[in-house]
């Protein structure tokens, strides 16, 4: 991989050489390398390297627009691929909802955001095995009841690039690190309706530089404690119970949400939120915004894909929907303006109240936990919600028992609005920063 410079000036030159044959062009390459190490009981089980350098091309002319896509190999042949979308614009019939962005648009917003990590150039695969050993070998070592079902170390570094018939060109570098563990036990609990099975369960941690990972002992410890917790879980009763979706669980409900604000579903009418702008459609206390511009953020950015600057979004405020993600496409097509949302969320974040989830769980007479989801049963487009779940039961604001092969049930319409309590817990290691929310009246289908 090349440096950040060198794809900058490569995508100027090629927009420069070639804008003229079209009303608009645009560029966006993002070039990226990654090494992954996977470990079992001591043993390598795979290494993978990989690099690549995908490029998308928009071009427009007439009322038209068309895009190829490839890896960049020289400007050469992307200038090959350029043409060829020239020729896909004599045959594509004009989209009316097609816009060129205005200039002012168009841009880095000036922040420093700390996402890149020269260390993430550096990574070989042999100082990677021996990290990913010495974090299983830690792991086991805390307790002689499990066993490893894997350990695994990962780098990623990447640039993105933007240039454009403005002759805009600019970009930045971003780097990932991870590790985790995932581990099994034998359930031998005598009242276990897994008896005889294997349990399992892990702990992970992803940071865009290396020392704000956490450290092997906490990542091995929360492994630990998670699969000894699950020993000896059985089925909870069927019944409509108020249940807390852990922060980590959250982040998939929370994400569905963001898809169904995304301008794309909504102009396909393909989401449960169409014609929602400036409606009420949750809770009083859930707030959730979209914020490309977070240091060290996992999603953030500095423009997105349609090259406009990045910017914070207000998506719902105490639940009212204020803005939906939208391209400077799907905007067009809404009468809307542009959020700098193309290419998707970037760090969804949900507001967190004052309470821990211990706090939460105090307040519960008898309700579920749920610390791990299933499946596929989240419908965007109806809203129906449906997934298999584990956690645990809780009786007089106490953790109880173990559960597991059970399903929730609701709708997102219901669970929106029965948001009774948010927590302070936010889980950082995904783009999606949640705490651990409580729903009231939720289905659960056990026995």
């Amino acid at each position: 991989m090349k440096t950040k410079d060198f794809y900058i000036n490569e995508a100027y030159n090629l927009v420069k050489e070639y804008r003229s044959k079209f009303d608009y062009l645009k560029i966006y390459l993002s070039a990226g390398q990654s090494i992954e190490v996977n470990v079992l009981n001591g043993k390598i089980e795979n290494v993978s390297f990989s690099e690549s350098i995908p490029i998308t091309i928009v071009g427009a002319l007439n009322g038209k627009t068309a895009t190829v896509s490839g890896n960049y190999l020289s400007r050469e042949k992307t200038g090959e691929l350029i043409n060829y979308l020239f020729g896909l614009l004599e045959i594509v019939e004009k989209d009316p909802y097609f816009v060129i962005p205005e200039r002012e648009l168009i841009g880095k917003a000036k922040a420093d955001l700390d996402l890149f990590d020269k260390e993430a150039l550096f990574a070989d695969a042999e100082n990677l095995i021996e990290k990913t050993v010495e974090l299983e070998n830690l792991s086991l070592s805390m307790s002689d009841k499990v066993k490893s079902a894997g350990a695994f170390y990962s780098v990623y570094a990447g640039i993105t690039v933007f240039a454009n018939s403005y002759l805009f060109a600019d970009g930045f570098e971003k780097s990932y690190f991870g590790k985790g563990i995932s581990l099994i036990i034998e359930d031998s609990a005598e009242n276990s309706e897994n008896k005889g099975r294997k349990q399992r369960a892990g702990w992970w941690d992803y940071a865009v530089k290396q020392n704000l990972l956490s450290s092997d002992n906490e990542v091995a410890k929360k492994a630990v404690e998670r699969v000894l917790a699950k020993k000896g879980s059985v089925k909870p009763e069927t019944g409509v119970y108020p249940v807390v979706f852990e922060n980590v669980a959250a982040t998939g409900f929370f994400s569905s949400i963001a898809s169904a604000l995304s301008g794309t579903r909504l102009y396909k009418k393909e989401s449960f939120l169409v014609d929602s702008l400036n409606k009420k459609i949750g809770s009083d206390i859930l707030t959730i915004e979209d914020n490309p511009l977070l240091k060290h953020g996992l999603g953030s950015r500095l423009f997105d894909s349609d090259g406009v600057k990045s910017k914070l979004v207000n998506l719902i405020e105490r639940g009212v929907v204020k803005n939906y993600l939208l391209s400077v496409y799907s905007a067009n097509r809404l009468g809307l303006k542009t959020t700098a949302s193309a290419g998707g969320y970037s760090n969804l974040t949900i507001k967190p109240g004052e309470k821990s989830l211990d706090e939460i769980i105090k307040e519960i007479d008898k309700g579920i936990l749920i610390t791990s989801l299933k499946g596929q049963g989240a419908n965007i487009k109806t809203g129906d919600y449906s997934r298999g779940a584990e956690g645990f039961f809780i009786e007089n604001g106490k953790i109880a028992f173990p559960i597991s092969e059970f399903t929730v049930s609701s709708t997102f319409q219901h669970m929106l609005d029965n948001i009774k309590e948010v927590g302070s817990d936010v889980f950082k290691s995904s783009s999606v920063l949640t705490p651990s929310v409580l729903f009231n009246g939720i289905t659960v289908s056990g026995k």
